[in-house]
């Protein structure tokens, strides 16, 4: 039909024990504009789709999510996190700068002074994820500190600090398993009064 495969699942390299799941085949290709029709009548084509291709909505590279969740959908009616601060807590932000020159992360994020000293950059990329999501917030950063009375610390630094929602992703391993710990107690306490709390589920 005049196409020109780019890439299949045929090309694909499995890990070592791993196969390629049964049914699995998908042809990335470009196939001229008056063949698509013949493509997809085909009898080996179940289903024919553009080609997903995003364009960065802030910075040099976009996160998968933002499309996943539709966050650019919500971008394109206007609302893009204008007005709220979202504060987060993980380990450092350790090459923030880098990627404020990328256009990753906006010229200001602020660390409450009372957070202390980090290091790390998984605080770096969850302000990337949130900047891709929400364009227009306010980014803020505290880092975990020590233990779970240092992370109670980030929780309430940032609350002080005026933010509006917290995402946070750091597991403590000494924490009850099947009811909640100190931590947890007290990100109820911030979400009952009115801040909105994410915690990572062991992502």
């Amino acid at each position: 039909l005049g196409a020109t495969v780019e890439i299949s699942t045929a090309d694909l390299v499995w890990p070592e024990g791993k196969q390629q799941p049964r049914g699995l085949g998908i042809v990335v290709a470009w196939v001229p504009n008056d063949k698509v029709g013949a493509a997809a009548e085909l009898p080996w084509v179940l289903a024919v789709r553009p080609v997903e291709s995003n364009g960065p909505d802030a910075g040099t590279f976009l996160s998968e999510g933002v499309m996943l969740h539709n966050a650019d959908d919500a971008q394109a009616i206007g609302i893009d996190g204008t007005g709220v601060t979202v504060g987060a807590i993980s380990d450092g932000v350790t090459n923030l700068a880098a990627s404020q020159a990328l256009g990753d992360l906006p010229a200001t994020v602020t660390i409450p002074g009372a957070c202390p000293a980090s290091a790390g950059d998984e605080g770096t990329a969850m302000l990337e994820i949130i900047h891709d999501m929400a364009p227009g917030a306010g980014l803020m950063f505290c880092p975990t500190g020590v233990g779970t009375v240092g992370h109670i610390a980030a929780q309430n630094n940032l609350v002080a600090a005026g933010v509006n929602v917290i995402a946070e992703d750091i597991p403590f391993d000494g924490e009850p398993a099947f009811q909640k710990g100190v931590v947890a107690v007290n990100g109820d306490a911030i979400a009952t009064a009115g801040v909105s709390m994410h915690s990572s589920a062991g992502n």
